[in-house]
């Protein structure tokens, strides 16, 4: 059975702000869906479990003021449900399942100088948000930002899935009052405290070579990544460089009965053991770097009769990591992260026979590769 846990998409720290964080005008969210939502989804909201502020305001209203209506560009994917907060709460939250290809679209209005956060939880990984609107930049297909409202109006939300993707998802709004500086510690994230005598391990298995002992990060709780689906194995990111590691290979792991869980912790990604290890074989491939000299489009298969998935634009580059045993099609990394693939399923596959590129001598290395 499917176990859902939450993912840990609740990290709220200072390195992710300062990557997630900015000022100045948004575009509007490229239309992603024309039809617009097929279903109004239900809007909820937190009565009972109101935020604490980490620093207490002085006079400041503890509810979300009302600002005078503004003209902020709404995304062309359809029109926006608004999400409200109740009388005393600075959080509210949306349940709703999204089909695939469809799109949600919420609006929330906020005034210059509050502090907000916006996070997804959804079991399935394909599930990201945008944002567009007046009060900030635009944030493209994330599971969470945090940041500060640089003006007022209406802050746009965008709920997509990636091809393949659909089901369940939570999304969850926070609005400090103007003058609240710092953001409380958000209780439903998943944590774990790792027992002194626990091995942390490269890979969810009883046979994985050890990274370090459990004392090693002493009495800290650390931020949930991945469960495997028995729940045998809990992945965590260790903070430490790596470089040369990328998706599921960067995580390392604890068994079960090494770990006590804290926080809501029912939707964490699920990754399996062969997942992990195809990403530790992905990083060992050859690469070589390819700048695109006019439009070139990609797809999901290596394969002219499969639908385009979009476009490299000229000017842009990429990352080549296989090459087609017949030497047709190229394996490279996509624009936007493939959620929820591993190894070679996370590439898409560009023509060589097709479009102009300009690239380094060191594609003729690349691995002639079988796939799918």
């Amino acid at each position: 059975m499917f176990k859902r846990i939450l993912f840990a998409a609740l990290m709220l720290s200072a390195a992710a702000l300062a990557c997630t964080a900015g000022t100045g005008p948004a575009t509007p969210l490229p239309p992603t869906n024309t039809a617009g939502p097929t279903a109004v989804s239900t809007i909820a909201v937190t009565d009972e479990a109101t935020i604490t502020p980490s620093t207490t305001p002085t006079a400041e209203p503890t509810t979300v003021p009302t600002v005078a209506p503004t003209t902020p560009p709404i995304p062309a994917g359809g029109p926006a449900e608004p999400i409200t907060f109740a009388a005393g709460a600075d959080r509210a939250f949306v349940e709703d399942d999204l089909a695939q290809g469809e799109v949600d679209i919420y609006a929330v209005r906020a005034l210059e100088g509050q502090q907000a956060a916006v996070i997804l939880r959804s079991p399935e990984t394909g599930l990201t948000f945008s944002t567009a609107g007046v009060s900030l930049p635009a944030v493209q297909r994330t599971r969470w930002w945090r940041g500060q409202i640089s003006a007022n109006g209406d802050l746009f939300i965008e709920v997509q899935s990636a091809e393949g993707f659909s089901g369940p998802y939570r999304l969850d709004v926070v609005i400090l009052p103007v003058g609240v500086e710092g953001f409380p510690q958000l209780e439903d994230r998943c944590t774990m405290a790792v027992a002194p005598e626990a091995d942390i391990l490269y890979t969810p298995s009883p046979q994985s070579d050890v990274f370090a002992e459990g004392d090693v990060v002493g009495a800290q709780q650390l931020e949930v990544a991945a469960v495997t689906p028995d729940g045998g194995y809990y992945g965590f990111e260790p903070g430490v460089a790596q470089a040369a590691r990328t998706g599921a290979n960067r995580l390392r792991w604890v068994a079960a009965d090494g770990v006590s869980l804290a926080g809501l912790c029912t939707w964490v990604d699920e990754i399996t053991l062969e997942e992990v290890e195809a990403d530790i074989a992905f990083d060992q491939l050859p690469i070589c770097q390819i700048a695109f000299v006019e439009g070139q489009i990609f797809r999901d298969q290596p394969a002219a009769q499969v639908a385009p998935l979009g476009v490299f634009e000229p000017g842009e580059s990429t990352l080549a990591y296989a090459l087609t045993d017949g030497g047709n099609f190229l394996g490279v990394v996509p624009p936007l992260p493939r959620f929820g693939r591993y190894g070679l399923d996370r590439l898409v596959w560009i023509s060589t026979a097709e479009g102009q590129r300009s690239t380094e001598d060191t594609c003729a290395d690349l691995q002639a590769v079988d796939y799918p």
